[in-house]
Order: C-alpha cells, then structure tokens, then sequence
C-alpha cells in the first residue's frame, strides 16, 4: 500500500511565524526553503518515529532562523549573545568556534534548534530526554544545512521583518508594542516551542473554569490570562523574560533598549481605590503589598469609580515610567461578598528576621551544615521537635506521607526549604540514602523536573559536587555515566533554565 501524500507547507504556515498575513517579497523563497527541508528530512527516514507535524514545524523553524540571519533580524544573535556572555561560548552542548561567521547558517546551529525544538514540542511533554547528539539528528542536521548553504547567498531579505522593532512608533507606543509581543511570545520561531506548553495550559484553565461561558466571553477570557503571561513567563531557550529578549535584540545605545529594560509587569490582582484626582487613581492591590498610580484616562468609566470603595480587577505593565492596563479590566466593590476571602501575602522581606533566626537555629541543631538527609516524614518531623524543638506538624506529615528521600536545607535569607524523592541521588559522606546506580540513572530529574527541587539546593548540590554522579543523555547508543556526567555539568545551568522555566526563576527573585 503506498504511503499518505504529504502536503506541502503553505504560505499560510510561513505567515503563522510572522507578525503579518499580506504579503512579502522574500516568502516565496523562504516557504520553498521550508519544503525543501521538510522533503530533505522525511525522505531520509532517519527519524521516522517523530511526529510527521513536528518536523514540518522544525522545518520551518529552521527555515526562518536563515530568514533571521539573511535579514539581521536579531533573534538568533540575541541567543548566541546571550549564551555567550552567561557560559563563555556560544551554544550549549555543541562545540563552534569562537570567530564563527554570524552572518551565516552553521550546522550546529541547526543541529541545536532542532534538538531543542524537537525537546520542547515532543520530549516535554512526554517527559523523555531527546540525547543532544542522537545519530540520526546530527545526519538530518547537516543534510539540512547543505541545502541551506547552496542557495543562501541568494537568500533574499525580509526588510519588512527587520524594521519590525526598529520602527521608533512601536517602541513609543505601548499598545503597538503589546501587539507585536503577543506574537512574538507565541509564534516567534525561537520562542513558540518553549510557549506552547503554557498556552495550551492557559486554554485548558479557561475551558475548566468557564465551561458555561459563551465563546465570545471565553476569547476575552484567554486574552486575558494571555497578557498576564506574555510579561511573566520566561520563554525561550534561555528562558529570559521578553523584556530582556527585546533588550538583547536591541542596541544597548539605543532609546528603546532603556524603555525595554524599565518593563515591570503586575498580573492580574484585586485593586482597591485609594485615592482619585483629576490626573491620577491610586490602587493598592488587595493580595500583595504594592501601590500604583495609573492615569485617570486609562479606565473608561472613570467617573463610576468611588475611593474605598471600587475594586479594579486587572494585570498592569509598566513601561517609559507609565502604567498601563495589560489585560482585561472587570470593575467590582467592597460590597462582594467573594472579596471579603482575599487576604494580602505580606512580602518576604517583612520575615527576614524570622528567617535568618530559623538558619541559626538549623545550623546549630545540624552540626554547622545547611543540608540533612532523612528517610521518610517521620524522620523530618523528629528532627523538627527534637533538634529544633517545635510542635509536631501533623498537617506535614499527612501531605507527605507518601514522600521519602528527603533533604532539608537552611539558607539565611530564606529559612528551611524541603526537597523529596531525591536524596538518593545525593552523593555526601552525612548520607546514608545514597545510591550510586539511582544517581546515574535519575540524578538529572532535580535538574529537568518542575518543582522537584529549588533552585537553590539545586545550585548549592551542584557547586558541592553532591549530584556527581548524575547523567544526561547524550547520543542515544547505549548510556555511557562518563560521557553524560560531563554533558550535564558542563551545561547543568543552561539545562535547569529550559527545562524548569518559571521554576528556575521562582526562588532567585
């Protein structure tokens, strides 16, 4: 029986992955390209087992990161910049030159946006390590870059790509520039594999909560959540905030660069009017300890808002010194009874003292070390009423019951931070949990699994030397400790960025 016709990539596709659907000069070139490359890749059968959709998506990904370089678009060069200036080379995993032309696709290059688009799209969420150097990949890459490199030099320009952010209208103006982030976070072909994890997270949350919502009610919804998440969720390989992705992208001497580094973003939270002037309403948010002044011409209905009274529920994003509305706006009271439930989360900064006492404390129960190792609750627990001398906690207990392996560990500006089911893969001579054949074998988990350790033990692990033994993969052909050992601690820092995301971010802020 012959096999399916494929479908060739369509403009259409090509325009997902740019901020407009007329159009340009230079796509024909570059959706040719595109088939070329996905033709090239499933003809040599090399990967067969992959998702016939994601590679017709990496290929075209690979396709715009030529547009990118042909056109000086900045996205690639803000990576590799980027890398550069974190690790001292300029990608991960892949061996390049230091003087390596920019101005021209490169194999490894495309071998690295392929792995890490096929890692995104197909080995997250199914929780599988794509090896970086797996054979067939590594083939597909530089049969690829042939054909990349036969026509490049004819390889046309996007003028209307490159004027894209350096147009001085968007930058000045925050809704232009709100616009063009909206796709960027979820199309540009560097960020959209790492996004759409948490884009289709976002769907799922608006189908849940708002299941008798009309359609139309359901798209204001999830355009909602989607402006809180543009400004708050780190994207990309690098995982970096947009605002520190348009910086990189923008000259460092340039008016937009400062505007860009000045974003701060607030997400959605309850607003209580304080204060209204004829300029200016001042809201303090209901659940954090924070206080803005927002121009009166921001909101529509102005002239319906009562001090002590209105509560505005919306995300706020700060930009050339102004806040701005990033969301949808709901309008409520005082007199809501579901408001009387919300309760302010003092800031951490007010529990410095508490905390720094709970570090003393744990360090003088622990023999001066920051980090214990215990076998099950019971075990935590004991040390906490024995050592430290404070009540049993039976609520602990019950939500960890079924845990084992744990680690605690004291930082003074923090207190106690508690990590299970990864003590065994811990290599300290205070540890009887140790197991050096787990370790090889699961010892990456705490460096690719969200919230299974914090960033902090993690890194404190890692300066240690305490996941020694710990593996990524790296080829495919059969596990080799040495080979992946190397792999991951060479490269540990850039991997917990991709893979942990927010959770890589969540306790270095």
């Amino acid at each position: 029986m012959d096999k399916p016709t494929i479908n060739p990539i369509q403009l259409k596709e090509w325009h997902e992955l740019h901020p407009y659907n007329t159009k340009a000069e230079s796509d024909d070139y570059y959706v040719e390209l595109s088939n070329t490359l996905f033709d090239t890749w499933v003809k040599s059968h090399l990967t067969d087992k992959i998702n016939i959709n994601a590679i017709r998506r990496v290929s075209l990904y690979v396709a715009a990161y030529v547009e990118d370089i042909k056109s000086d678009f900045g996205l690639w060069k803000a990576f590799i910049t980027r890398h550069c200036a974190l690790y001292g080379r300029r990608l991960p995993f892949f061996a390049s030159a230091a003087d390596t032309n920019a101005s021209r696709p490169q194999v490894t290059d495309i071998n690295f946006i392929i792995w890490y688009s096929l890692q995104e799209l197909t080995g997250k969420p199914s929780h599988q390590i794509i090896p970086p150097f797996l054979n067939s990949l590594t083939t597909v890459s530089g049969l690829l870059y042939e054909k990349i490199n036969k026509t490049f030099d004819k390889a046309p320009c996007n003028k209307r790509l490159t004027r894209l952010f350096s147009n001085p209208q968007v930058y000045k103006e925050f809704p232009l520039l709100k616009q063009l982030l909206n796709w960027f976070f979820s199309h540009a072909y560097l960020i959209e594999p790492s996004t759409q994890e948490r884009i289709m997270m976002n769907h799922r949350i608006i189908m849940d909560k708002f299941k008798n919502a009309t359609d139309e009610q359901k798209n204001m919804f999830m355009y909602g959540i989607m402006q809180d998440t543009i400004f708050t969720y780190p994207c990309g390989p690098l995982a970096l905030y947009v605002k520190d992705w348009l910086h990189a992208m923008a000259d460092d001497t340039a008016e937009a660069a400062s505007r860009y580094l000045g974003i701060e973003a607030l997400q959605t939270y309850h607003w209580l009017v304080t204060d209204i002037t004829d300029e200016t309403v001042t809201l303090d948010c209901m659940q954090r300890e924070r206080v803005i002044e927002v121009a009166k011409s921001t909101f529509k209905d102005a002239d319906k808002l009562a001090k002590g009274k209105s509560i505005i529920i919306c995300g706020f994003v700060k930009y050339d010194q102004t806040w701005n509305v990033s969301g949808v706006i709901s309008l409520t009271d005082t007199d809501n009874p579901q408001i009387k439930s919300i309760k302010k989360v003092a800031d951490r900064s007010r529990f410095a003292d508490v905390h720094r006492k709970v570090y003393q404390q744990f360090m003088e129960a622990n023999n001066g070390k920051p980090i214990a190792f215990f076998g099950d609750i019971e075990e935590v627990n004991k040390f906490f009423t024995d050592k430290l001398k404070w009540p049993a906690n039976d609520n602990l207990a019950t939500q960890l019951s079924k845990s084992r392996n744990f680690i605690l560990f004291a930082e003074e500006d923090k207190g106690i931070m508690i990590a299970t089911n990864i003590a065994e893969y811990v290599k300290d001579a205070d540890n009887p949990l140790y197991k050096k054949e787990e370790a090889e074998r699961k010892g990456v988990f705490p460096f690719i699994n969200k919230g299974m350790c914090p960033i902090d033990l993690l890194e404190y692990l890692e300066d240690n030397d305490m996941l020694h033994d710990a593996c990524f993969l790296t080829d495919g052909k059969g596990f080799n400790a040495e080979k992946g050992q190397k792999l991951l601690h060479d490269n540990w820092d850039f991997i917990a960025r991709m893979f942990l995301n927010e959770f890589y971010w969540d306790e270095m802020h």
